[in-house]
């Protein structure tokens, strides 16, 4: 098993936009979602999602919002943005040889 962090820091611009202009959803399966609101720019929309691609998201077409993978809170997220302008990230991998 080895164990990774990566910690996030979005631009103040990027930052406004998840704590103004993202709406979060919890999935049924436990996953979260994020529906970015559609009158973003596309280069700050794609900056926005670029940060969520970091948190282990993948765009889903069908729902139009980026799905967070289960174990990522947003209300954790945010609160962790609002703190320090930053999130770390851990994750536990199983290497075998």
């Amino acid at each position: 098993m080895k164990n990774f962090k990566h910690t996030i820091a979005p631009d103040p611009e990027v930052l406004a936009v998840i704590l103004t202009c993202t709406e979060f959803t919890r999935l049924e399966d436990g996953r979260a979602k994020a529906k970015l609101d559609q009158r973003l720019e596309p280069p700050l929309a794609e900056r926005t999602e670029n940060v969520f691609r970091e948190l282990g998201g993948q765009w889903d077409r069908h729902r139009s919002c980026m799905v967070l993978p289960e174990g990522i809170d947003p209300e954790r997220v945010i609160e962790q943005l609002l703190d320090d302008g930053s999130v770390t990230v851990t994750a536990t991998i199983a290497l075998s040889v």
